[in-house]
């Protein structure tokens, strides 16, 4: 496991932190003591800086670390920012598509169906596109394979 440098999302590394020790243990008392050993500098210094006995829970140390460490927490994107994308006149069907995939993956629960829709209506005119007009995808995983040049033939 990485140490916890403040710079990342503390919930993510939390439950990191929380996989890796259920194949060790699930005592609350352990994880509280090996939680700070996965800390470095900033939030290693918070966690020796806190008050005696003002952790009496793994949930407390939890809420106080995600609290102090709220800022850190990434912003999330909604189905909104899909109208930044659109595939620009001489960029590739390639380079669209990683651009497109990689603005959907940083939305959490994204509709299947506003992704492909969105798509759709900024894709350049193409053989592609034309076959998701004839046949849409039934899935975005049917969407990936279908992008694929050998299926545009």
């Amino acid at each position: 496991m990485n140490l916890y440098d403040g710079s990342t999302d503390p919930y993510e590394h939390l439950n990191i932190f929380r996989t890796q020790m259920t194949l060790y243990t699930i005592d609350q008392t352990v994880r509280c003591k090996v939680f700070p050993t996965l800390l470095r500098e900033g939030p290693l210094r918070w966690f020796t800086e806190l008050p005696p006995n003002s952790v009496t829970s793994f949930n407390i140390l939890e809420t106080k670390f995600t609290t102090h460490y709220a800022t850190s927490i990434p912003h999330c994107t909604s189905s909104m920012s899909l109208l930044n994308v659109k595939q620009e006149k001489g960029e590739s069907l390639r380079a669209f598509m990683d651009k497109f995939k990689k603005v959907c993956m940083g939305i959490r629960n994204l509709n299947p169906d506003i992704a492909m829709h969105h798509l759709v209506s900024v894709i350049l005119s193409g053989r592609f596109t034309e076959s998701l007009i004839k046949r849409p995808p039934y899935n975005m995983d049917e969407l990936r394979t279908r992008e694929q040049p050998s299926s545009c033939r």
